[in-house]
């Protein structure tokens, strides 16, 4: 296997398989956003604001999009459980409570935490970058 399909099929991102009681015990693959969605989810994060109230806020108003956007099946991780039009047409149907409760989830494994933040600037700080070419 080449460096390219090693990292290719590398499984990075956080995730986290869920029971959704309420909806006759299915599970989900919640993984991070990447990709395509992860711009997405940036800008309009950005445009609600950082806060914890701000993030409740975002998974009030996009728990459907959220949910279409990181939730995948995990008996075969390269399906996503929803397509684009699921959102209308299934989503927004089911409850609040549960689209809000998969909506944060799937935002705390999209957001790094500030630990994280200040753990990847420190660890590129060109001195360290300078380390760790020479180890």
């Amino acid at each position: 296997m080449s460096i390219k399909e090693t990292i290719a099929a590398a499984d990075d991102l956080p995730s986290e398989v869920v029971t959704v009681e309420e909806w006759g015990g299915v599970k989900l693959l919640l993984r991070a956003l990447s990709g395509p969605d992860f711009p997405w989810f940036m800008r309009t994060m950005h445009a609600v604001g950082q806060t914890e109230t701000d993030q409740l806020e975002f998974a009030l108003t996009y728990a459907s999009e959220l949910i279409q956007r990181g939730a995948w099946d995990p008996d075969n991780p390269a399906a996503r459980v929803f397509d684009p039009e699921d959102i209308a047409g299934v989503l927004d149907l089911k409850s609040f409570e549960v689209r809000q409760r998969i909506a944060l989830k799937v935002i705390s494994l999209s957001t790094p935490s500030s630990l994280e933040i200040s753990e990847e600037k420190k660890d590129s700080s060109p001195e360290s970058i300078a380390a760790s070419a020479t180890s």
